[in-house]
């Protein structure tokens, strides 16, 4: 895996780094894959999406998500799929 911090062609929004791995274009639609580095403690305000599944799949470091009004916190190793 590419390391974020340094990668050229990595968009920077909110302090977290994303870089596009397969766009909807590439998929006919079907999924979009977006690498991401996130310093502790930022990332996306909550929010939810209207017409797009999310997955997580944490390689290092924690990720705190909200599903249905539950809080949880993913950890290395682990994945977290968010149903529409």
């Amino acid at each position: 895996m590419k390391d974020l911090t340094e990668e050229t062609g990595a968009v920077e929004c909110l302090g977290v780094k994303y870089k596009t791995i397969l766009t909807p274009e590439q998929t006919a639609g079907a999924m979009s894959i977006v690498d991401s580095w996130s310093p502790a403690g930022s990332g996306p305000p909550r929010h939810f999406h209207e017409r797009e599944d999310e997955t997580f799949v944490m390689i290092t470091g924690t990720c705190k998500v909200w599903i249905e009004g539950e809080e949880l916190l993913a950890a290395p190793g682990e994945s977290v799929f968010i149903l529409l």
